[in-house]
């Protein structure tokens, strides 16, 4: 469960991966539609996790979620890579108007 704080960071956060003009941001693996965000550094282990931004919170579709539960050290790097590279496409997390929240 969520706090308000970092649920409102998790709603700007999927604004944040989603297009212009798109209901759903694609899956940072494979490219098809996301259905929720994947925290490559899982909030069990990193209690801070809302404050790294989008490059930690990525948005997967259901079948790579499960791919990337398996899928280890490994599947992080990989993510991680992904999302770097896409979050070049997009721009800077602070210049963006979604990150309007304090993710608390």
């Amino acid at each position: 469960m969520y706090t308000k704080e970092q649920q409102q960071f998790r709603d700007a956060t999927w604004r944040f991966w989603t297009p212009t003009g798109s209901e759903t941001p694609p899956c940072v693996k494979c490219l098809s539609p996301a259905v929720t965000l994947h925290e490559i550094d899982p909030k069990s282990l990193d209690r801070e996790w809302a404050e790294h931004g989008p490059e930690d919170s990525v948005p997967i579709c259901a079948e790579c979620h499960q791919w990337a539960g398996a899928a280890g050290n490994a599947g992080q790097i990989l993510l991680r890579e992904r999302a770097v590279a896409r979050m070049q496409q997009l721009g800077d997390w602070g210049t963006r108007e979604v990150r309007d929240v304090d993710p608390g």
